[in-house]
């Protein structure tokens, strides 16, 4: 089984990059995942990645969860960082139940902060919008609820959306490793995706090649 301390460092790693989440549940870059989980935890082996991934399915579901009812709230988004942080758990249990536990909140605050909550701005619409009943079965749906909507194909729809909504605090892959949207100058290679969900090489702005899929 999984070390504890292992999944404490993979969910850091996952609020400091929310690219890893997208990762892990949508199989887009699934043969470099493990190379970028190595650069948060140097030891992990694939063995341990695979398992972290099935078995935080239901509370990468109450992060996302929480995400969708905070980015587009300001006042919430405030109060969460306004408050103590024992005061501003009691509104994460309103929301979430005791699926993100009181020190994982903590390290939501600390390693992801507003930015964490701000990529997920608009990520319930957009190219893959998803309808009430998707929604309901994220944001406020019953475990059944959940298991009869497949949450997996609906996380990777809100996933998508997350990659294509970005701030200037949001990271992007470079061949130097992640690098802040707001940090990116002229000349820089970034990596993307298209409409279809390719690979795509950027530079300056332009798409230079697709590099799989």
């Amino acid at each position: 089984m999984i070390k504890q301390e292992v999944v404490d460092e993979i969910r850091i790693a996952m609020y400091e990059d929310v690219g890893l989440m997208y990762d892990f549940y949508t199989d887009r870059w699934k043969d470099d995942t493990l190379r970028d989980v190595q650069e948060y935890v140097p030891d992990i082996t694939q063995e341990e990645l695979d398992e972290y991934i099935k078995q935080d399915e239901p509370y990468v579901t109450a992060l996302v969860k929480l995400a969708l009812k905070v980015a587009d709230d300001r006042e919430l988004l405030d109060s969460l960082f306004d408050q103590a942080p024992e005061k501003a758990y009691e509104t994460v249990k309103c929301i979430t139940g005791d699926k993100i536990p009181y020190e994982d909140f903590v390290d939501i605050l600390e390693y992801g902060g507003k930015p964490f909550f701000k990529t997920f701005e608009g990520a319930a619409g957009g190219d893959e919008e998803l309808s009430e009943d998707e929604l309901l079965a994220v944001v406020g749906g019953s475990d059944k609820d959940r298991a009869e909507a497949g949450v997996i194909k609906i996380l990777e729809k809100i996933i998508i959306s997350v990659a294509r909504c970005f701030t200037a605090e949001s990271l992007v892959d470079s061949p130097s490793g992640a690098k802040a949207i707001g940090n990116v100058t002229a000349g820089d290679i970034v990596y993307s995706l298209d409409k279809d969900g390719n690979n795509i090489m950027f530079i300056n702005g332009a798409a230079a090649e697709s590099y799989g899929s």
